[in-house]
This record gives C-alpha cells, structure tokens and sequence, in this order.
C-alpha cells in the first residue's frame, strides 16, 4: 500500500511512519522540516510541501491508496487552527 503521512515529524507521525515501513508499505512523508524526520528507509519518500496549500498537496496523494493526518497543535497553548485549516487543504487536493 502506499500511504501519504501527514504530521510525519511529530511524536505519532515518526511511530505511525516507522510502523507502516515495517509492515512493507511505501510512505511519502509530508514535511515542513525534514531534519526532524530521522528515518531513512528505501521506501520512505520525504516530501516538502505547505499543508496549507492545496496545490503543494497534489503530487503528494496521486498514485497513493490512503492518507494519514496525525496533524496537531504544538503544545497546549497553541491555538492556531493548524487541523481544520490543512484538512480543507488535503480534501480539495
């Protein structure tokens, strides 16, 4: 299966990306900093794109079979509305 993984670099995304590459399926890896990604995997494909912009998103789901949103805020007092906003972006894409 080929997943597209959005949050990758977060706590869950790096499990949920390790996880799915152990059990045999391809993964782009949707990121702002891929630094914070410390993976390598031949079937791991680490993507740079704006979560915000539908457009950036495209290339990131042709040719997958699902998409993984582990999106969230960065701490407690962050308050922007990182989920609804990329979400809109991820379904027009």
């Amino acid at each position: 299966m080929r997943l597209t993984v959005f949050g990758a670099t977060g706590g869950t995304g790096r499990h949920l990306v390790r996880q799915a590459l152990d059990a045999g399926h391809e993964v782009t890896a949707v990121v702002r900093d891929p630094a914070r990604l410390p993976i390598d995997h031949p079937a791991l494909d680490i993507v740079v794109a704006d979560i915000f912009d539908a457009v950036s998103l495209k290339p990131t789901l042709d040719g997958h079979d699902a998409a993984v949103s582990v999106l969230g805020p960065r701490g407690r007092t962050d308050t922007t509305p990182v989920c609804s906003a990329a979400i809109s972006a991820i379904l027009a894409a």
